[in-house]
């Protein structure tokens, strides 16, 4: 049996305040960063992201009151 083992981060993408109308809360999305992509971006930075998305059944977003 082979273990691997992968850097990998969770990081909360938000939209930037100029991009939003006033009074309004801004849009979040979580990504997942692997490899070499992990600590490649610090908090505050303004970043342009191009993905693939990958759906996996079963897995539902968590509500938090």
């Amino acid at each position: 049996m082979v273990c691997r083992f992968a850097n990998k981060q969770i990081v909360r993408l938000q939209e930037t305040p100029d991009a939003i109308p006033e009074g309004e809360t801004p849009h979040t999305v979580s990504l997942c960063l692997y490899n070499t992509m992990v600590d490649a971006a610090k908090p505050g930075d303004r970043i342009e992201v191009c993905v693939t998305l990958e759906f996996l059944q079963g897995h539902y977003p968590r509500v938090v009151d």
